[in-house]
């Protein structure tokens, strides 16, 4: 039972399929378009903006264990930071954000009081 659920999530992962399901999202306008650098979760859990300058995000209203994915996509060489999130590791330090107009795919969840954030997916064009 675990080998099956391991070996789904692995499909679920790999490029081809997280750009289908990018082109599907955009398709079905479950996306919204974030306009600042602030990211209200109270009305969608699925986010995406286009930097053009170093960018700080941070979140507000957002709902205890609900999953939010925000792609972002680099027009050039620019810096994301995301204000109050816990990372792997301990260090503090997000992973570095994919440069050369390329999206990566975000995912937060807040658990009790603490955003813990990932990377699942980088480098797309």
């Amino acid at each position: 039972m675990k080998i099956i659920i391991i070996l789904a999530l692995c499909f679920i992962f790999t490029e081809a399929n997280a750009q289908k399901v990018t082109a599907d999202v955009y398709r079905n306008r479950m996306v919204k378009t974030i306009t600042g650098t602030s990211i209200s979760c109270d009305s969608n859990n699925i986010f995406a903006k286009t930097i053009s300058t170093n960018t700080i995000f941070t979140f507000s209203n957002m709902p205890v264990a609900q999953w939010i994915t925000v792609f972002i996509t680099n027009t050039g060489s620019y810096t994301v930071t995301w204000t109050g999130v816990t990372w792997s590791g301990g260090s503090g330090a997000a992973p570095v954000q994919t440069t050369g107009a390329k999206t990566d795919i975000w995912s937060f969840i807040k658990i009790g009081e603490i955003i813990y954030g990932a990377i699942p997916s980088q480098n797309y064009y």
